[in-house]
């Protein structure tokens, strides 16, 4: 037996394979992973992505793509046939009028986890909590753009017109730079409890507030 052609394919052949490998920047030729939400302003937990679009592209170009999926109902997502060039996966849609994005570029993995956050400017984030600093939930809310709409509070006027969620809070995102009037009247402990409260948007920015309500 020839122990130098034997010492041969123990040493090159491994190196001769992994650097053929067409899927050596990839490990392999299908990607899965989950995509998630994340609420920035609410500092809510991470959600599914739920029917939204996801894109890969070559190198860390997210302008355009090459090959397209759409996550389940679960944030679930799958890709076959990837390339052999270092890659870039990528979502990019609007919903409820505010712009969601997330990237990440590939290595070796091949299950992975996208995470997305809103895009925004600017906008206001408003606390709603009862008289001992507790969150009030599902408190009635109407934004109004004028101070005489507000006193009027009519729904045929308002801005928006929506509920806390359960935290209390209620946010919106890329508004134009303004000062808003907010109304609200709930039952709270058997009682009514009232809110009349305003707050002004810059251009860039975010703005935070508490309001306490007292009944």
């Amino acid at each position: 037996m020839n122990f130098r052609w034997i010492f041969f394919g123990l040493v090159f052949l491994p190196i001769l394979f992994f650097s053929c490998n067409k899927y050596s920047d990839i490990s392999s030729s299908q990607l899965s992973g989950f995509a998630y939400i994340h609420d920035t302003l609410n500092g809510d937990p991470p959600i599914p992505m739920r029917l939204e679009p996801i894109f890969l592209n070559k190198g860390t170009d997210t302008n355009s793509y090459i090959l397209q999926t759409t996550t389940d109902s679960a944030g679930h997502f799958y890709i076959s046939n990837l390339g052999n060039q270092p890659s870039v996966l990528y979502s990019r849609f609007t919903k409820s009028k505010i712009e969601y994005s997330g990237k990440l570029n590939l290595g070796k993995a091949n299950s992975i986890n996208l995470q997305v956050y809103p895009v925004f400017q600017n906008g206001f984030s408003f606390i709603v909590t009862d008289s001992k600093g507790g969150p009030v939930p599902k408190y009635k809310i109407r934004v109004y753009t004028s101070r005489s709409a507000a006193i009027v509070d009519s729904l045929k006027y308002a801005y928006s017109d929506t509920l806390t969620n359960n935290n209390g809070r209620f946010f919106k995102y890329n508004v134009n730079p303004i000062k808003y009037f907010l109304t609200g009247k709930d039952s709270l402990n058997g009682k009514t409890a009232l809110l009349l409260d305003s707050l002004v948007v810059d251009k860039v920015g975010l703005y935070f507030k508490i309001h306490q309500l007292k009944n």
